[in-house]
């Protein structure tokens, strides 16, 4: 895995589902952006077909982000070879972007439009129904001049919506569960307290928290994969894995321990040290 490119990759402008084939890529990628996957790998890795896994890759090596070539030996057809350029991708134009927005949102457009003609149509006839057919009040009672008091109040508006949470929050908590998902094949739980968490996290960490959440999820700590990744041990060791994600050190427990053993050797070298010196030092001071 190529974490350079994976940290590229998850800054890049793109839409979700080619993001996800990106990022399988540059996580096989070596650090020259080259990578051998099969389809089927990939597939199963972004949790889509094999299909939409060739579309996503010709999406991204139309505008530059990566270079496919066939490998063949014989008659026997292997993976492609993929270099990842992402040096030289080229954001879509405005007139394509707004092509392959309808495109991957045809279901919602799909849907739409019997809900915008039914509102219509009752619009109409509530419309039509107050024109036509005066109300009692009126008929049995003279008319007191051309403004006519409405026999209904207007609707209360409705109040407003609650602001939209910190961004950052929802980037670190989308972080976090991409990369679960592509560890796993399995989407994280998330509850009142998992929120709670990523807020806490956030406010430790600041902006760092999303590439510190998806650090956390690339870690093979022992620990850590023995506890599936939760939340719980990335908010309690956020301060250590944030100097272990800017440093590129990842202190595992054997390495501590080996650290720690060291130490103990060194002071036992000071000790005995000191005890020479006091030995020696206070004969040489009596002659």
């Amino acid at each position: 895995m190529s974490i350079h490119l994976m940290s590229r990759a998850w800054s890049m402008p793109i839409p979700t589902s080619q993001k996800m084939v990106l990022l399988a890529l540059a996580d096989r990628a070596n650090d020259d952006g080259e990578c051998w996957p099969g389809q089927t790998e990939l597939a199963s890795k972004c949790s889509m077909s094999n299909r939409n896994v060739i579309r996503m890759i010709d999406w991204l090596e139309a505008r530059g982000a990566l270079h496919s070539e066939r490998r063949q030996t014989g008659n026997a057809r292997r993976s492609n070879r993929y270099t990842l350029t992402l040096d030289q991708f080229k954001p879509e134009s405005d007139n394509l972007s707004h092509a392959n927005l309808a495109h991957d949102n045809l279901a919602c457009d799909t849907v739409s439009p019997p809900n915008v003609t039914t509102a219509t149509l009752e619009s109409d006839t509530v419309s039509h129904s107050y024109k036509e057919e005066p109300s009692l009040n009126h008929q049995s009672e003279p008319s007191l001049g051309a403004d006519v008091v409405p026999t209904t109040l207007p609707a209360k508006s409705k109040p407003s919506a609650k602001a939209d949470p910190n961004p950052l929050n929802v980037e670190t908590w989308k972080a976090y569960a991409v990369a679960y998902r592509m560890r796993y094949q399995a989407d994280p739980v998330r509850n009142a307290k998992v929120n709670g968490q990523i807020k806490q996290l956030v406010l430790r960490l600041g902006n760092a928290a999303p590439d510190v959440a998806r650090f956390y999820v690339d870690h093979n700590s022992a620990y850590y994969v023995g506890r599936c990744h939760v939340v719980d041990c990335l908010l309690s060791d956020a301060e250590k894995l944030h100097t272990e994600w800017q440093t590129g050190r990842r202190v595992t427990q054997t390495a501590a321990m080996q650290a720690d053993r060291t130490q103990s050797n060194l002071e036992s070298h000071r000790s005995a040290l000191d005890m020479l010196n006091a030995k020696y030092g206070g004969m040489n001071a009596a002659a």
